[in-house]
């Protein structure tokens, strides 16, 4: 009887045979790039798939506090987090030392900066997101923890501290725009991971990303004019109304705080009650 590694030798079965095991060996090789690709696709699926179930739920805490797409409510959050309230008095102490030539300066270059940097926060935050599994309610839960802690600190300072204020620069440079400026002055934490959210929300539920971004750029536009007239402002605002004007902010960053960790609490309960509908 022939074997088949005999039949193999037989001269023009040969190649016939190193035909078909060329083949085999092809078709092994593509069922593995296959499975891979698969394998790919159900990472991709499971990893959107916590934040996609969780922004899916927003419309129903929507319909429960009776609002729409909200965005005289975005303005107002996004005024309070990255606005210019908390800038004015910041910048000028900041610019005590500095000519008016650098002050510009560094008004535009910290405008730039901030208005680039949370443009891309906002467009590449939520594949941040799905990417390290960091679901919706766990972003909204430390913007909150964050902005409620520090406006905490806002709140408790007007009753005096035994912290000295750090004196401001004796030598201002341009290096000041990045930090502190930009970085926390202009864009706090809990600022940046609003913008993130509300982009993400927006994109995903609203169709209207491009009027999120459109109110976060006219917001550095007027952190912009903040800086500019900044030391005229202070002129204008006594400090006994900028004192007011600060508690007032934090009191309301404070209860803006509060109300961020209870929607991730409330987004996380609906999240429980859909699994055990299931």
């Amino acid at each position: 009887m022939i074997q088949n590694s005999d039949l193999c030798d037989i001269s023009g079965v040969r190649e016939n045979c190193a035909i078909v095991a060329q083949a085999s060996t092809a078709d092994t090789i593509e069922s593995e790039e296959l499975e891979l690709v698969r394998e790919k696709v159900k990472v991709v699926e499971e990893e959107e798939t916590a934040l996609d179930t969780q922004v899916d739920l927003v419309p129903e805490i929507r319909k429960f506090y009776g609002g729409g797409s909200g965005l005289a409510g975005i303005i107002a959050v996004l005024f309070l987090t990255i606005g210019p309230l908390k800038i004015v008095p910041a910048f000028v102490k900041l610019t005590t030392n500095a000519d008016d030539n650098l002050r510009k300066q560094l008004a535009f270059r910290g405008f730039l900066i901030s208005t680039v940097s949370i443009v891309l926060a906002g467009l590449f935050g939520q594949s941040l997101l799905a990417k390290y599994r960091i679901s919706l309610s766990a972003g909204m839960a430390s913007a909150g923890i964050v902005l409620f802690l520090v406006a905490l600190r806002i709140v408790l300072s007007q009753y005096g501290t035994d912290e000295s204020p750090a004196p401001p620069p004796e030598k201002p440079s341009l290096a000041l725009a990045i930090q502190p400026l930009t970085f926390p002055t202009i864009l706090t934490p809990y600022g940046v991971a609003i913008v993130i959210i509300l982009i993400t929300i927006a994109s995903r539920i609203d169709a209207n990303t491009s009027a999120v971004l459109g109110i976060v750029v006219s917001i550095m536009v007027l952190n912009w004019l903040a800086m500019l007239y900044a030391r005229q402002i202070l002129n204008f605002l006594k400090p006994r109304i900028l004192q007011v004007v600060g508690l007032v902010l934090g009191i309301v960053q404070l209860s803006l705080g509060i109300s961020w960790i209870y929607l991730s609490l409330e987004l996380e309960a609906l999240v429980i009650k859909q699994l055990l509908t299931k």
